[in-house]
């Protein structure tokens, strides 16, 4: 082989040893960035499940305090009834007794006229 194509062929296999390095720094660096966007994809979905978390978790303690608003309101509308029906009953005794003793009155003055 002549000294020519002997630099000849060191200079090719130097250009593709040359062309392997930088296609594997290109990877790296494609695998790199590839790694970064995942990272960043992964980060963003984190924080949009907790975020959807925390407005559902939210939602779900304003809906269970409406509820309990109104069972509240038919609890105390169902006791201001019972309230007002035996106020109702008390007075109505009330009243039965003090007619009562005027019955017996009555009864007992007319039964001396008798």
């Amino acid at each position: 082989m002549t000294e020519h194509k002997q630099n000849h062929e060191q200079s090719d296999f130097m250009k593709v040893i040359d062309d392997i390095r930088a296609a594997e720094e290109e990877r790296d660096r494609i695998v790199a960035s590839a790694k970064s966007e995942a990272s960043n994809i992964l980060l963003k979905t984190k924080e949009d499940v907790l975020s959807q978390r925390t407005h559902n978790e939210d939602s779900l303690v304003k809906f269970k305090n409406e509820k309990l608003k109104v069972g509240t309101d038919e609890i105390e509308n169902a006791a201001k009834k019972i309230i007002d029906k035996t106020k109702h009953d008390s007075d109505s005794l009330r009243h039965k007794k003090l007619d009562a003793p005027l019955v017996s009155k009555m009864a007992s003055e007319f039964l001396n006229k008798l």
